[in-house]
C-alpha cells in the first residue's frame, strides 16, 4: 500500500509530520474541552453534540482501508472493578471481534484452579467463562500478562533483570494456575519498560510486548539508537535509564532480545482520565497515525473507563453507554473499511 511504502522514505517522513500535526491539533482541542466541567447537564449535552458534528464531518476517505486492528483490555483483576467485566466481554462476543485481556496476576489464583471445582474470585470466574464462550464461538481471545503487582511507576522502578524476572514469573505462575494458559504477550504497567524488562521477558519465554506509543512527544534523550529518527514508543523514565521501545523504521518486525514490539496508541476518551467523555475523532486520528507509522493499530481499554460508575462507590454491572456506542461505532466503521480485527498475538508480522 502506498502509505506503507511512503513511510520509509523522505516523503513518508513528511506524511507522518503532517499526520502528527493534525493529531496534535486534535489533542489540543480535546484538552481544552476536557478542562471544562461536565457536571452541568447542559454543558455535557453541548459537548456531546459538538463531538457528534465532528464525527459527522470526518470523511471516510481520510481513514485507510484494510488496517489490522487489535483491542487491548488492561487491568483485569481478581476482585476490583469486576462487576461490569462480563458485560465488557459481551460487547466483543456480540460483535464477534477478537480481544486481548491484560490480567494482573495478584490474587487471580486465590480460588480453585481452572481445572478444579470450587469458588473463585469474580474476575477469575468471569474471565474463565469468557474464554469458554469465545472459544465456542470461534473468536480469538488472548490472555496477556499485565504483571503480578502492577508497580505504579512501571517495571523499571523494580530495579534490574532479577527483580523484574521475579515479578513476571509470579504473574505467569498465577495466571496459568487460575486460567490454564501461559501468556506469550506482556502489557507493561503504565506502558513503561527498559532494557532489563526485555531481558526478564526473554528469561521466562514471553514473546511480545505492547507498550504505549507517544510519537508526538518523543525527544532525543530517549533515543536508544542516537540517530534522531524517533521511530519508537516510550514511557517516562523512572530510573534515569532508557525506557524507550526502539522502533528504527522496522515496524512491526521490530525485535529486541527476541521480543516483538506491538505498541498501543489509541484510546477512546483521554489518556489521563477515564471519566472523560468519548472523543471518537481523536481515536480515529490515532488509528490513522498508528497505521501510517507501524502498519497496524492497537486500541487500549480498561474496565474502569467502561463502567458507568467508573468503579467508584457501589459496584455496578452497568456500562457507560457512550463508550459502548463508541466501540461499536469503531468496529462498524472498520468493517465498512475492511479492517481486520485480531488479538495482539494475531496481528500480522509484516
Amino acid at each position: 500500500r502506498m502509505t506503507r511504502r511512503l513511510r520509509r522514505g523522505p516523503a513518508g517522513q513528511a506524511l507522518r509530520r503532517a499526520i502528527l500535526a493534525a493529531v496534535a491539533g486534535s489533542i489540543t482541542l480535546t484538552a481544552a474541552a476536557c478542562s471544562t466541567t461536565t457536571s452541568d447537564s447542559g454543558t455535557a449535552a453541548a459537548e456531546s453534540a459538538s463531538r457528534a458534528i465532528a464525527l459527522r464531518d470526518f470523511s471516510e476517505t481520510t481513514l485507510p482501508t484494510g488496517i489490522p486492528v487489535a483491542f487491548r483490555l488492561d487491568d483485569v483483576l481478581a476482585h476490583w472493578c469486576t462487576a461490569c467485566l462480563t458485560n465488557v466481554y459481551n460487547i466483543f462476543l456480540e460483535e464477534r471481534v477478537p480481544l486481548t485481556v491484560g490480567v494482573i496476576g495478584k490474587d487471580i489464583d486465590s480460588g480453585a484452579a481452572y481445572n478444579q471445582a470450587g469458588a473463585r474470585p469474580a474476575g477469575t470466574q468471569m474471565t474463565l467463562d469468557a474464554m469458554s464462550r469465545f472459544k465456542s464461538a470461534g473468536i480469538p481471545f488472548e490472555i496477556a500478562s499485565h504483571s503480578y503487582s502492577h508497580p505504579a511507576r512501571g517495571m523499571p522502578s523494580l530495579g534490574g533483570v532479577d527483580p523484574q524476572t521475579e515479578e513476571l514469573a509470579k504473574a505467569q505462575t498465577s495466571i496459568a494456575k487460575a486460567l490454564g494458559v501461559t501468556p506469550m504477550t506482556f502489557i507493561p504497567p503504565t506502558n513503561r519498560v527498559d532494557a532489563a524488562t526485555y531481558s526478564a521477558m526473554k528469561r521466562i519465554g514471553l514473546r511480545s510486548v505492547s507498550g504505549q506509543c507517544t510519537w508526538p512527544h518523543t525527544n532525543t534523550e530517549d533515543d536508544w539508537t542516537g540517530d534522531g529518527t524517533h521511530d519508537y514508543c516510550s514511557g517516562g523514565s523512572t530510573t534515569g535509564n532508557p525506557t524507550s521501545i526502539e522502533m528504527d523504521r522496522h515496524i512491526p518486525n521490530n525485535v529486541v532480545e527476541g521480543i516483538r514490539t506491538v505498541p498501543a496508541g489509541v484510546v477512546i476518551d483521554a489518556w489521563s482520565d477515564f471519566a472523560q467523555p468519548v472523543n471518537q475523532l481523536s481515536a480515529y486520528n490515532w488509528i490513522t497515525t498508528q497505521y501510517n507509522a507501524q502498519g497496524f493499530a492497537v486500541i487500549m481499554l480498561h474496565p474502569r473507563e467502561m463502567a458507568a460508575d467508573h468503579c467508584e462507590g457501589n459496584p455496578s454491572s452497568t456500562l457507560d453507554q457512550e463508550k459502548v456506542d463508541a466501540i461499536r461505532a469503531i468496529i462498524s466503521k472498520g468493517r465498512q473499511l475492511n479492517w481486520s480485527f485480531a488479538t495482539l498475538n494475531g496481528l500480522p508480522a509484516s
